[in-house]
This record gives structure tokens, sequence and C-alpha cells, in this order.
């Protein structure tokens, strides 16, 4: 019990410790703390739901051990999702998200101990595969919506390893043997032609310098220090992800059964705008192979993979690219950490609002096309950014086709222009306003560092 103490620690939703025999099975002790978990919720809210909680355990006794411990883990999972969907997330307490990926970790071990059907053989191998869906499904929504444990604890690190090995058990059976690493002939292929690029309301920009693969001396002289952008010309050009990628059903493969945020709408500032989970081959069948189907007048089905670490979470991926070296220069003294990485997935027509981040970017195009407005920092003021301090790095203006009625000093702010090719990185650098909108499916990913 040990490290459930651990979890909730300083949080209340313990209840007192009580005697208990050494438990027979793994469902058993699984059971076992699932119970104390439960009663400690209970006794931690209002008179009312904790009988509400009472009545759902009286009715999960009358089921076996397995689907007695699985309903009561639910209970904790249901109970604590609402409680992390109430308010902002930068306010759900470090110990209820710890209290979550908990409730996932013992949810994935049920789920493997599962009984036989004691049907066929081909109804025992679906029903085989249906949990290991399960539990990958658990594993995954309890390392994007819970936290990690705490260093030293026994479960420390338990949920990325099921998670891998689920995935990758899950990919043996969809496809045994060896995974191609190139796309197939019969395979949905992503075209690297290059789209036509909307014309701009706003008139001329400046063409973004371009260099091909510069020396770390000259990239820190002439961009790094003085933080002026720059276009690398295939500097990614290398990486096995060029290839790979192109190939919908080697995503799918490797990382099909994942589930992943995905962002629905025109962009995060539409009002339309709302997020969902789901896995990634149901988001490349609804978002990527169906973006035909989406009316130009209406983006509130418009599906982006947007700003995730999905190669945290899907270590195969991580191995299709490499870590630019341009990033090992930092502004601070003695600072070598690993930059930050993230996916940006989806259809033609994606965008990202014009919006600066505080960090040295490297925007990397792997499959598709996107094309880049970049504003510098010294005309912040002709952006209009929100007065609302969690948008404030959001420019209200939209630059593709700017209301200069309603924003005049707009017309003063000169942009820079380019369009990213598949192999192609831009550095971006801190504080630099960008607007991004993708001119055909697109695969990029991100490098921010300091």
């Amino acid at each position: 019990m040990h490290h459930f103490r651990q979890a909730t620690e300083g949080y209340g939703l313990m209840a007192a410790a009580q005697a208990e025999t050494a438990p027979s099975s793994p469902i058993e002790e699984t059971a076992l703390t699932v119970q104390r978990l439960l009663e400690g919720v209970a006794a931690a809210e209002t008179e009312v739901e904790a009988e509400a909680e009472k009545a759902l355990l009286a009715g999960a006794l009358a089921a076996g051990a397995e689907a007695q411990a699985l309903a009561r883990v639910q209970a904790v999972l249901d109970r604590t999702w609402e409680r992390l969907n109430a308010g902002h997330w930068s306010t759900v307490p470090l110990a209820r998200r710890r209290l979550y990926a908990l409730a996932s970790l013992h949810k994935v071990r049920l789920l493997l101990v599962g009984e036989s059907t004691g049907g066929s053989s081909a109804q025992e191998a679906n029903h085989a595969e249906s949990r290991l869906r399960d539990a990958l499904a658990a594993a995954d929504q309890g390392l994007l919506l819970g936290a990690p444990l705490q260093a030293g604890d026994a479960d420390e690190g338990a949920l990325s390893v099921a998670a891998a090995a689920l995935s990758r058990a899950l990919a043996h059976l969809r496809c045994p043997g060896l995974r191609p690493v190139v796309a197939t002939a019969k395979e949905k292929v992503l075209s690297n032609s290059a789209p036509a690029v909307p014309p701009l309301c706003s008139g001329p920009t400046t063409p973004v310098p371009t260099l091909s693969l510069p020396s770390l001396q000259q990239f820190s002289n002439d961009h790094f220090k003085p933080h002026l952008p720059v276009l690398l010309a295939g500097a990614a050009n290398h990486w096995p992800a060029r290839h790979r990628w192109c190939s919908l059903e080697y995503l799918c493969r490797v990382a099909g059964a994942r589930t992943v945020p995905v962002e629905l709408g025109a962009h995060y500032v539409d009002p339309t705008w709302s997020q969902r989970l789901m896995t990634l081959e149901s988001f490349v069948e609804k978002h990527v192979k169906c973006e035909s189907q989406i009316s130009a007048s209406d983006n509130s089905q418009l599906g982006y993979l947007a700003q995730h670490p999905l190669f945290d979470q899907v270590p195969e991926l991580r191995a299709d690219i490499c870590i630019p070296e341009y990033c090992c220069l930092s502004d601070k003294q003695d600072e070598s950490l690993d930059p930050d990485i993230n996916a940006w997935f989806g259809p033609a027509g994606t965008i990202s609002p014009l919006h600066f981040d505080p960090k040295h970017n490297l925007l990397t195009q792997v499959v598709g096309a996107k094309r880049v407005l970049l504003y510098a920092p010294e005309v912040s003021a002709a952006l209009y950014p929100h007065e609302e301090p969690l948008l404030s790095n959001t420019a209200q203006v939209d630059p593709e086709n700017p209301d200069y009625t309603s924003f005049p000093d707009f017309q003063k702010a000169q942009a820079w222009e380019c369009t990213l090719q598949p192999g192609d990185m831009l550095y971006i650098p801190p504080r630099w306003w960008h607007h991004v909108r993708s001119l055909s499916v697109s695969f990029s990913v991100s490098f921010w560092w300091e």
C-alpha cells in the first residue's frame, strides 16, 4: 500500500488504515487497494455523494472478483475525471492527477489478468485483442490526464512501460513479423508535391532568408544570437521519418491504437473549438483520409493533432527523427536540457492563429507543406494581442484577412513569409509572432528550447 499512500499524501483521500489479510491473487490485491482508494474518495466528498458511491459498490459486490475490482477502479476513474474537468487545468491538484494515473494502472493490470471466455479459438483471440486495446486506452488516458507518480514509488514509470508493451503487442497482431519501413504499393501514400499557396489580403511580405545546412557557428552568429528567423532548406532530409511517415498505414501500424488529444474546429480561439480523445487510427480515418469531405465554410469538424508530445508516448516514432544539432545552442550558460518535442499532424486547412512562444523553435516539416507568416516582436502592438491573460500571446487580428476598420495599425506591421516543404526547418526566435496554415495533409515536428 506504500505507493498508494505516496500518491494521495496530504490530499485527504486516504481512509483510516485497517487490518487486512494477505491477498491470494493479483485481482484480490488490486481490489483491496482500490477498496481503500474508493473509501477515501467517498469520505472526502459530501454525504450525498458518499451514499451514491456506496450504492455503486453494493451493486458491484454481486459480480465476480475481477468484475467487482474493475467496477471499483472505474468508479474511482469516473469520479476523478469529473474533478479533473472542473475549472482550469492549472488549478487541478497534483495529487488528484496522480490518483487518476494510479487508478488507470490498476485498470490495466486487471484487464491483463482477465478470465477466458470459454469460446472458440477465434473468439478467444478477439477477446484478447479487445482486452489489449482497452488496457492500452486506459494506460494512455492515465498518461495524458494523470501525473507521474513520485520518484522512488514502486509503480513509477509503470504506465509508460505498459503502454509501450501493449502498443507493440497490438502492432504484432495487426502485422505479424517485421514492419516494413516504407510504403507498399497498396498503401495510402501522402503526396509531397507542392500545393498552391493561397493569396493574402494584407499586402506584400518579405521572404524569410534561406540557408542550406549552415554551420553551427554561422547559424549562431547570424540568426540565433540576433534572434532572426531563417529557413534551413532540406535540413531534415536524412530523417527516416521523411519516407516512413508518407505512409498512413505505417503510422497506424506503429501508433494507431494510441489515444491522442485531437483539436476540433478552425483553431483554438474560434468559439466552435473543442478537444476530443480518440485513437490515432480513428483520427486518420475521420480527419486525414476524409479531408475532402470537410466544407471550406464549416471548419467545426476540422481535426488537428496539435502540440502533442507524441514522441514521449510512442518511442518507435521518436526513433524516426533526430534532434537538430542547432538545439545545443542556449541563451543560458551551462544549460544542456533536451528540447520539448511536439507533433503537429492534420489535413489541409489546419491553422495555428497568430501567436508567439517564449522559447526558441525549430519547426520541421516532415510531410506536406505549410505557409508561415512571421512578425517581429517590435510590432506587437500593431497585432492587437488579446487582453485576457491566457491569450495574451495570441493576436486578435487575422493576418490572412485583416479587418483594418477594427485593427487599423495592422497596416504598419511588416510580415515575413515562407513555405515549408518536406525536409525544411524554420527557425522561429522567441517572441516572434507566427501564423501557420497547412497547405496539404501535413506532419510537422517542433523543437522548443531555451
